[in-house]
């Protein structure tokens, strides 16, 4: 799973510096960065981030500035972001650095930035990451004004058709104007979602059986058939030999 890393830092020099550090940490990272608070919540919001690197001074010439604290507390606000690891880069020290950890923060990095100290920090935080479980992750879809939380392990498969995602549950279905099937794989973390043909995703742990032969699946708590396409059936049959225990027909 690609682990997505956003770093918030005002100075073009020592962000373009993280970044590279950063890189260097783990294969396969997508890394967004951004010298601003308004760049940096709008990526948030589109994207699930995995670990914020956050500068706390992010207007320097303003007395007082604690804007990286404040852009942290913003995103505790989102519940896909209650437990999100946040690691500070600060000049602070003492007690102000004890006051980093009451905004819950996996760590903080002093400046000067230190390459060894950076990499270790994200290394830890990448781990624990690995590490959690996320069992009742939730996923939020927004129509006409209104935030649906839904369980991601309830969701049984989606669909995008003429610019609209559909999700399917066992006991409903909602429609998303204007949401690619793209953009929601990319919301969802913990849920493994294949594709059979060009539009469609199922999740996995929701797959009754396969009957190759005829191209279809059946899913578990729903009636509908789902179809492989030929384009993709043998790309889409690979991937189902990595869950072993499926039953295929």
């Amino acid at each position: 799973m690609k682990r997505k890393i956003l770093i918030l830092e005002d100075l073009d020099s020592s962000r373009a510096a993280l970044v590279k550090m950063v890189n260097e940490c783990a294969s396969g990272l997508k890394i967004y960065d951004f010298p601003d608070v308004a760049g940096a919540l709008e990526c948030a919001m589109e994207n699930r981030i995995d670990l914020f690197l956050v500068d706390i001074v992010l207007k320097p010439k303003e007395p007082n500035d604690f804007s990286g604290i404040t852009f942290a507390l913003t995103i505790r606000e989102n519940p896909n972001y209650a437990s999100a690891e946040i690691v500070f880069i600060t000049t602070l020290a003492g007690l102000e650095a004890e006051m980093l950890r009451t905004v819950h923060c996996f760590d903080y990095i002093e400046k000067p930035i230190m390459k060894t100290r950076v990499q270790k920090v994200v290394r830890d935080a990448l781990l624990k990451i690995g590490g959690q479980l996320r069992k009742d992750e939730m996923v939020f879809l927004r129509k006409d004004r209104v935030t649906y939380p839904i369980a991601v392990k309830k969701i049984i498969y989606a669909e995008s058709r003429r610019r609209t995602l559909y999700v399917y549950t066992a006991k409903e279905t909602i429609d998303v104007p204007n949401l690619s099937l793209k953009k929601f794989l990319e919301k969802v973390q913990t849920a493994d979602f294949l594709m059979p043909m060009k539009g469609i995703a199922v999740n996995v742990n929701h797959i009754h059986y396969v009957d190759k032969t005829n191209r279809y699946i059946k899913m578990h708590g729903i009636d509908t058939m789902i179809e492989i396409g030929m384009k993709m059936k043998d790309t889409f049959m690979r991937e189902l030999l990595k869950y072993g225990d499926i039953q295929q027909k």
